[in-house]
């Protein structure tokens, strides 16, 4: 239930539809889900229906709530978070070079917030501060990207890969939502801790 406030509505009442209890609830987990909060509290408009931000919240609970191991549970959050970037329309070019507009080749490679994808190896040489990321980590992001939520748990994502999508959306969040972002400094605490 909502009272209207001078310049706010004001939830009043909250009836619980489902409880997610198994949720694994670990700090590495919970900082992932307050990065997703805060993104969509970047986006959503009052009195607008976000069906499909909704869809995949609820697609990611559900998906949390069955799942016990953290590994596959970070998959699948991160997964959503590349989801979530592709519904509010700030989809990384993953396919061309973002300066000579040739195709990728299935190599290292850079990643440029600024120029809202990747870079090849001569391109990169005018964007100093892109990232170098492996072949094998634009393959997860493409996958990400193409794939609904439920084939990213089953993927087996090494550790350095792991790390890679986490120094891309690190960099990419902040620059395309021109926000600083608590959470992501919670992540890296507790990542290092």
């Amino acid at each position: 239930m909502f009272a209207r406030g001078r310049g706010f509505d004001y939830v009043t009442a909250v009836k619980v539809l489902k409880k997610y209890k198994n949720i694994p609830s670990n700090l590495m987990v919970s900082g992932w889900l307050a990065l997703i909060v805060e993104i969509i509290n970047l986006h959503l408009r009052p009195k607008y229906k976000e069906r499909e931000i909704f869809d995949l919240l609820k697609n990611l609970f559900d998906r949390l709530d069955k799942s016990n191991d953290q590994g596959k549970s970070l998959n699948l959050i991160i997964a959503a978070i590349f989801s979530l970037i592709k519904i509010l329309g700030f989809c990384p070019e993953l396919s061309f070079c973002q300066g000579c507009q040739r195709e990728i080749k299935p190599e290292d490679n850079y990643f440029s917030p600024a120029k809202g994808g990747l870079l090849c190896l001569a391109c990169q040489k005018n964007a100093p501060s892109s990232l170098k990321v492996s072949a094998s980590a634009i393959k997860i992001m493409r996958f990400f990207l193409k794939n609904e939520l439920y084939r990213a748990a089953a993927l087996q994502i090494k550790k350095e890969n792991f790390n890679e999508l986490k120094k891309v959306l690190f960099c990419y969040l902040p620059y395309i939502l021109e926000n600083e972002f608590k959470s992501l400094v919670f992540i890296e605490k507790s990542t290092t801790t």
